[in-house]
């Protein structure tokens, strides 16, 4: 059986922030990431221990590409150059 305190250092905010961080980093896993995950990663970040200070990703969202996730409307023709009908944004955050 595994040792409690190992199993509450792999739930320690310090590993899941770093996690987290690594998943956010790479731009293509806001295509599969849904808005309720989002939500709850922001979370995460606003109710921290108070001990533990670390960058909130929601804060400086240009530096986790993730979160600029922008879906391409299958609704618009392909040729279309306005953006404002040819792409809406899954909002992330």
């Amino acid at each position: 059986m595994e040792n409690p305190e190992e199993e509450e250092e792999v739930w320690a905010d310090e590993n899941l922030d770093e996690e987290i961080k690594a998943f956010l980093a790479v731009f293509e896993n806001g295509k599969d990431t849904a808005v309720d995950t989002i939500s709850h990663l922001e979370y995460f970040y606003n109710t921290l221990d108070c001990d533990f200070r670390t960058e909130n990703p929601f804060d400086s969202p240009l530096r986790f590409p993730c979160l600029n996730y922008v879906e391409r409307d299958l609704a618009a023709p392909a040729d279309s150059k306005d953006l404002s009908s040819g792409f809406h944004e899954k909002t992330l955050f």
